[in-house]
């Protein structure tokens, strides 16, 4: 039987470049028959044509694979359908059981610690979740939050996948790697300029100047060469998130280019082996090797 991929989110990598879509894209592009990957936002998604496409299947023997990034925006009424009538699997880059997608940010927003999980929102995502194919966590640790939260949940259908860089952002990698021999390090520091709340940069400035006696650079709006360049030549990187921040890639990248980082532990992928032990080389193998991971399970069933 012919198998299909349809790709849902609520935005993709050519509609803005964050670490989530740049992922997915990484995947996408990795699907063993890409001619059978397909893609669209959770606000083209309806009852109607669900349908239509479960009646297409019997009718062409073909088994089309749901995989959703993150899925805000789409109409929680249409789950039911999807969990009767497809396989289906879940790539969970932060928290959606919140309603603020962060446990912190609801603490900091409501004053209170966040119960979501015992509320609607909730107990669909748990539902949603256990009823999957399978569900890929960013880190360990973030699969544990969720172990935590959903006692009820064998976890045995989730595999920690991590970030997943494209072949592109392989090549560029590479190169920057290459360009980086014998360059010398500068005196400044730099953080991720964000107006995200959960990556911190305030916090960050504040302690990359202290670290440099304000010799600091912000980071904002790079071309990936440059960014890689920039960890190349300076004498380190700041990143202090608010909250849980799952597997973000500009972590990876200041490894990859041996930059000194100053984290704290809301950077939940830093004590797994692959990268607190982890040279270039194999950082490098374990990364190139996420998207097999993926696919076997998904392709595989």
């Amino acid at each position: 039987m012919k198998q299909n991929y349809g790709f849902i989110a609520d935005l993709f990598d050519h509609q803005y470049k964050g670490g989530a879509e740049l992922t997915t894209r990484a995947l996408i592009e990795s699907c063993p028959s890409p001619a059978d990957a397909w893609m669209a936002n959770c606000n083209q998604i309806t009852r109607q044509n669900l349908e239509d496409l479960y009646r297409e299947d019997k009718i062409k023997n073909r088994k089309t694979k749901l995989i959703f990034g993150n899925f805000m925006s789409l109409d929680g009424s249409q789950m039911p359908v999807i969990m009767k009538n497809f396989d289906y699997y879940v790539i969970e880059y932060d928290y959606k059981f919140c309603q603020y997608r962060s446990p912190e940010k609801h603490e900091a927003s409501e004053g209170d610690p966040c119960n979501c999980e015992t509320r609607i929102q909730g107990q669909v995502i748990e539902q949603f979740y256990k009823m999957a194919q399978h569900v890929f966590f960013m880190s360990e640790k973030q699969r544990q939050v969720y172990a935590q939260r959903f006692p009820q949940w064998d976890m045995l259908n989730t595999t920690v996948l991590s970030s997943v860089f494209s072949k592109d952002e392989w090549k560029i990698i590479e190169d920057a790697k290459t360009l980086q021999k014998g360059v010398i390090r500068n005196k400044f520091w730099t953080f991720q300029q964000s107006d995200s709340w959960i990556k911190g940069s305030i916090d960050s400035e504040d302690k990359a100047k202290e670290i440099s006696d304000n010799r600091v650079i912000a980071i904002e709006n790079l071309e990936k060469m440059e960014l890689l360049n920039l960890f190349s030549g300076c004498a380190g990187f700041v990143f202090l998130p608010k909250g849980s921040d799952t597997c973000p890639r500009i972590v990876i990248e200041a490894k990859l280019m041996d930059c000194p980082t100053v984290m704290n532990n809301n950077v939940q992928h830093v004590s797994e082996p692959w990268f607190a032990h982890g040279t270039y080389e194999s950082m490098k193998e374990y990364l190139q090797g996420r998207p097999a991971v993926f696919w076997n399970l998904v392709s595989g069933k």
